[in-house]
């Protein structure tokens, strides 16, 4: 859950200044190779609460290779991953993310800001131990968009003020 205001006044902030995610999935391992789930994404992006489906599949093989797609809030993640030493995998990736703020007009109408993103990349992974890695990603980010809507369901699939960016270089650590 996040608050965005320019409100300096607690007493001002209320439930619309609060954007709200929350995920819940259930994973169910198949066999030693294959774990598959599904869940609910819930969201109050537009001003009433609003349930998605999420769905989760990751394979890694007996050799060194794995495979993983999953949603999030408002997340598609995917991968293709080896193991190329005790201490590292190395790992084609591609994620769409989503990233969204409340924010109000000067005629205190609800609108919301998002960002789309697809990034792809090459993704080695340190292998500290059993449960700490330390992935380093290196490509590019496209597709970037961003848009203002009024906090609305039927607003969902509509296509107000919208910006593109253009193309650039993504390194995350």
């Amino acid at each position: 859950m996040g608050v965005c205001t320019d409100n300096t006044r607690f007493s001002q902030i209320g439930w619309h200044n609060a954007m709200v995610y929350g995920m819940g999935t259930a994973i169910y391992k198949v066999n030693k190779n294959l774990d598959i789930g599904g869940g609910l994404i819930f969201t109050n992006a537009f001003n009433t609460p609003v349930v998605f489906p999420s769905v989760y599949a990751k394979w890694k093989g007996e050799s060194r290779y794995s495979f993983e797609l999953s949603t999030r809030t408002y997340d598609i993640v995917s991968s293709l991953g080896m193991q190329v030493a005790p201490y590292l995998r190395v790992s084609l990736v591609a994620e769409y993310n989503r990233i969204s703020t409340p924010l109000e007009d000067e005629n205190d109408k609800d609108y919301y800001y998002s960002f789309n993103y697809l990034t792809t990349g090459i993704r080695p992974e340190i292998i500290v131990s059993k449960k700490i890695t330390i992935p380093i990603e290196v490509g590019e980010a496209f597709v970037g968009s961003g848009s203002y809507k009024k906090r609305k369901l039927s607003s969902l699939l509509k296509n107000e003020d919208s910006y593109s960016f253009s193309t650039s270089a993504y390194v995350s650590v």
